[in-house]
């Protein structure tokens, strides 16, 4: 395996994406049946798990992590080209999304608050982590809940979405964490 290969990075981030999106999750699920209603009729809260809430931060922290990791290898091979590696973190520095993103990098590896300082002015914090089940727009789906085991069979297309904002440890808003991930790879 060739740890620096740009491209072998590249898809460990689209590996990240792809787990927080995971299909096929088994779920639980909790159940009330309201008695002036048709017996078929239920309300259900889908829990995501027993610690929904880590699994969560750990999944958005893998992705940030990758992206973050990228940096360095595209450094590593321009400086093996004998080019300059400065021109990475100008790029870096220029970027409001890149900022933010190597903040919550650096400040996961290495804890708050960063020793070497903030690229970005505000001390960017994830906040609102919310993981929800997403049916694409206009299709018909199949969900299949096991009353006496309280599983939940999702059909293929409906997945888990996480979706949380980045603001600053003053609580003003940057962006949702989809803006930034979305951002810093276009960037």
């Amino acid at each position: 395996m060739d740890l620096d290969s740009t491209q072998l990075r590249l898809n460990q981030v689209l590996i990240a994406l792809n787990n927080s999106k995971e299909t096929h999750k088994q779920l639980k699920s909790k159940r009330r049946i309201y008695p002036y209603k048709a017996k078929d009729n239920f309300e259900m809260e889908i829990i995501f798990g027993e610690k929904e809430q880590d699994e969560a931060v750990y999944h958005l922290y893998s992705i940030i992590q990758c992206l973050g990791n990228v940096k360095d290898i595209i450094k590593v091979s321009l400086v093996r080209k004998g080019l300059n590696s400065r021109i990475i973190e100008d790029r870096i520095d220029e970027s409001k999304y890149l900022k933010i993103l190597m903040d919550l990098n650096n400040e996961h590896k290495h804890g708050f608050p960063l020793k070497n300082g903030y690229r970005s002015s505000g001390k960017p914090i994830i906040v609102e982590i919310q993981q929800g089940l997403s049916i694409p727009p206009g299709k018909t789906v199949e969900i299949i809940a096991h009353y006496d085991t309280g599983q939940v069979e999702l059909d293929k297309a409906c997945t888990i979405s996480i979706t949380a904002k980045v603001v600053d440890r003053n609580g003003d808003y940057y962006f949702t964490l989809d803006e930034l991930i979305e951002n810093s790879i276009s960037e």
